[in-house]
C-alpha cells in the first residue's frame, strides 16, 4: 500500500472513533490527522511551505479552541449531573409556557442568556 492509501485509511478510523464519541474529539483530530500527514508524506517541520507543525498551528485558531472549551464545560456539567437538572428545568418551564413550542422557547431563552 502506498502511504496515500494508509493516509486515507487512517482518516476513516479516525472519523469512526470520532463519530461513536469514545474518544475525545479534539485530541482525536489532531492525533488522527498527524498520524495521516505522516503517512502521506508531509514532514513534521523545516523549510517546505507545507509542514505538520504548520498545519496545526494553522488549525489552532482561537474559534477551535473556544468550541473546545465549550464542549469542555458542557462535559463537565454533564457528568457532575447539572446538565440533567438544567434541561429538566428547561422542559418544565417550556410546559408551563405550552408544550413543545413552549420547550424551544424557553431553551431559546436560556441559551440566550
Amino acid at each position: 500500500m502506498t502511504g496515500v492509501i494508509l493516509a486515507q485509511i487512517v482518516v476513516v478510523v479516525t472519523l469512526i472513533l470520532m463519530i461513536i464519541g469514545k474518544t475525545p474529539m479534539y485530541i482525536t483530530a489532531v492525533v488522527g490527522s498527524t498520524i495521516a500527514a505522516l503517512l502521506a508524506g508531509i514532514p513534521l517541520y523545516g523549510a517546505d511551505p507545507v509542514t505538520i507543525k504548520g498545519l496545526l498551528i494553522g488549525g489552532l485558531n482561537p474559534v477551535l479552541i473556544d468550541m473546545g472549551g465549550i464542549l469542555l464545560f458542557i462535559g463537565i456539567m454533564q457528568s457532575t449531573g447539572f446538565l440533567h437538572v438544567i434541561i429538566g428545568d428547561i422542559i418544565k418551564a417550556g410546559n408551563y409556557i405550552g408544550g413543545g413550542p413552549g420547550i424551544i422557547t424557553a431553551a431559546a431563552l436560556v441559551f440566550s442568556l
